[in-house]
C-alpha cells in the first residue's frame, strides 16, 4: 500500500484522530498577528471577513476573532472533518458564545468552493482576508489535479480565446495553481491572502520573471493564469524555531510570510452543461 501524503484526506483524518489537541505548524499563531492586523486596517471593508484555510487545530482560529473584532466574521475551513470536529468542540469549551463558522471543504474541488461562496452567512460569500498557515505547502505536495477544460472559472481576457464549451476535454493542473484560482474567486479586489510557508519559492509562478516555466494550460482559453489574479506584495522572512542547543555553523532556517493582493480582474463562472 502506498504511503499517504500531505495531499491525502486520509492522512489528515488519521493524524487528527490520533492527536486532536491544538497544534500550530511552522510558527506560533501569534507570529502572524502584525500581518493580520495590518490586513484588517488596510481592508476597504469596515467589517472585514476572514477565511482561515487549512485551520486544522491551530490556536490561530481563536486569535483571529480578536484581531478582526468579532467571531462571526471568521470562517475556518479544513479538508479533515476530524480536525473541524475537534476545533469546534474546543471553541465551545473555551470560548462560550463564540460564533465562528466551521466548514469541511476540499479547496481543490470547484463544487466545494462554489458552495463555500454561495452558502456563506458572512455576506455574499466574499472574504476580505484569507489566512493560510502552511496549507499551500501541504497542497503543493499533491499530484497534479485533473480538471475539465475549458475550466468553468474564467476571466474576461479568456472570452476571445474561448472555445465552444460543448467540446469538453480534461487536463492536469498543478494543485497550487488551482488553489490560487479558487481562492481568488472568493476574494474581492484589494483583498489579501496571507501565507506562511517553509518555502522561499512557493509562489514563483506569480512572478513575471519566472512565468516562462508555468504549465502550458495556464493562461490559455482553457485555464486561468493565476498571475492575472494575484500580486506578490511582500515576502517577510522569519527564523524557524531551532531544536536543541545552538550549533556553530548550523545554517539558519527561514520561513516566509507572503502577502498576496487580489487584483481587480474579476473571476466569473462559465455556464456548465
Amino acid at each position: 500500500m502506498a504511503s499517504l501524503s500531505f495531499g491525502d484526506r486520509e492522512y489528515w483524518d488519521s493524524r487528527f484522530a490520533k492527536d486532536p489537541s491544538g497544534f500550530d505548524w511552522l510558527l506560533p499563531a501569534e507570529a502572524l498577528d502584525n500581518a493580520i492586523a495590518e490586513a484588517v486596517a488596510a481592508s476597504s471593508s469596515q467589517a472585514p471577513r476572514i477565511l482561515h484555510i487549512g485551520c486544522g487545530t491551530s490556536s490561530l482560529s481563536s486569535r483571529l476573532c480578536s484581531l478582526v473584532g468579532s467571531s462571526d466574521r471568521v470562517c475556518n475551513v479544513d479538508f479533515s472533518s476530524v480536525a473541524i470536529k475537534a476545533s469546534r468542540a474546543r471553541e465551545a469549551a473555551e470560548m462560550p458564545g463564540s460564533r465562528m463558522q466551521w466548514v469541511v471543504a476540499n479547496l481543490l474541488s470547484l463544487d466545494d468552493i462554489l458552495t463555500l461562496g454561495k452558502s456563506s452567512e458572512l455576506g455574499g460569500g466574499l472574504y476580505d482576508i484569507v489566512v493560510d498557515k502552511s496549507t499551500a505547502d501541504a497542497i503543493s505536495c499533491g499530484e497534479d489535479v485533473p480538471v475539465p477544460l475549458p475550466y468553468p472559472l474564467r476571466v474576461p481576457t479568456m472570452l476571445e480565446a474561448e472555445q465552444d464549451t460543448s467540446d469538453q476535454s480534461t487536463g492536469l493542473v498543478h494543485p497550487l495553481s488551482l488553489l490560487a484560482v479558487h481562492v481568488a474567486s472568493l476574494v474581492p479586489s484589494g483583498g489579501r491572502w496571507l501565507v506562511l510557508s517553509y518555502s522561499s519559492s512557493r509562489f514563483h509562478f506569480l512572478k513575471r520573471e519566472d512565468h516562462a516555466s508555468s504549465e502550458s494550460l495556464v493562461g490559455t482559453g482553457a485555464f486561468v493564469d493565476p498571475l492575472q489574479l494575484w500580486e506578490v506584495a511582500q515576502e517577510e522572512p522569519f527564523d524557524a524555531p531551532q531544536a536543541g542547543e545552538p550549533v556553530v555553523g548550523r545554517p539558519v532556517v527561514k520561513h516566509v510570510l507572503y502577502t498576496l493582493i487580489r487584483t481587480s480582474i474579476p473571476v466569473s463562472l462559465r455556464a456548465r452543461c
